[in-house]
């Protein structure tokens, strides 16, 4: 084994054996805060993009801060039901699932794609011969985590209004919480349909889009928050806050966005997920 090999090995090892703990160098305070995040993408990678800024949060607030990765939005919801998290960005479905336990303070809003907000698409092959929503009874249809705002509640609603029940009206309902994945499974034919984030359908190569065709789209709906334990302090609260919203004015804060993959942060409060909120009640979600 040659020793660049070696050394990459090192690298990979010391990426997952630190469980995503980012202790910043020089400080004195031994208080660590835990920053939360959900995603089915492999935590090292996760890690590396989390951590320019985790970096700037750490230097602002003066503590070390621990990244505590969750698999599932299932998960996650229940760390910040049971306060094991401090702060962190959440998908707008578990936010509607945690804000009963009154654990959390919505403090800002991620940007992406040059919006606060984005929708659901409903996509197929442009062979496979649908046009609506109503094309897809008898079909197989792919829909993504049971806690997605994008690929599961917002789907559900509108096959509500359109008095179709998945259960008995399509073929087969098949459930990819990786909506990369979910995509591939219509281009492959595993699905006839599926439903995604806009803006995860519109990452994808040309080539992919090339194929597929959009034969609906929600309503614009806002995209989940970052979050805080209510019990913070207030001044620690703030800070975050403003560390949030400035990053765009440094060159280091705009590095650090687009490493996490977000353009950047707006004010937000509960009153922007009142949509959702009705939704979810709709379909008598708790």
């Amino acid at each position: 084994m040659n020793k660049c090999k070696i050394i990459m090995i090192f690298l990979s090892l010391f990426i997952l054996l630190g469980a995503g703990q980012l202790c910043c160098q020089e400080q004195g305070s031994s208080e660590t805060l835990k920053f939360g995040y959900s995603s089915s993408q492999n935590p090292s990678l996760l890690i590396e993009s989390m951590t320019p800024l985790m970096e700037i949060m750490s230097e602002g607030l003066n503590v070390k801060i621990e990244f505590v990765h969750k698999k599932t939005f299932s998960e996650m919801q229940k760390a910040y039901i049971n306060q094991e998290i401090d702060f962190g960005i959440i998908n707008a479905f578990s936010f509607l699932r945690v804000i009963p336990y009154d654990a959390v303070i919505p403090i800002a809003a991620r940007k992406i794609q040059n919006s606060k907000s984005y929708q659901s698409f409903f996509f197929t092959r442009k062979n496979s011969g649908i046009k609506s929503i109503d094309d897809l009874h008898g079909r197989v249809v792919a829909l993504g985590d049971p806690y997605s705002t994008s690929s599961y509640l917002i789907p559900h609603e509108m096959f509500r209004r359109k008095n179709i029940e998945p259960e008995t009206d399509f073929s087969e309902t098949i459930i990819i919480s990786k909506q990369d994945s979910l995509i591939l499974s219509v281009l492959n034919r595993t699905s006839d349909a599926g439903v995604c984030a806009s803006f995860i359908y519109n990452e994808q190569s040309e080539d992919i889009r090339e194929e597929l065709y959009v034969f609906d789209r929600s309503e614009p709906f806002a995209l989940g928050p970052f979050v805080v334990n209510k019990n913070l302090d207030q001044e620690t609260i703030k800070t975050i806050r403003d560390i949030l919203l400035t990053l765009p004015e440094t060159e280091r804060g705009q590095r650090a966005l687009n490493r996490a993959g977000i353009e950047g942060f707006e004010p937000v409060n509960i009153e922007d997920y009142d949509s959702l909120i009705k939704i979810a009640k709709s379909l008598n979600i708790n």
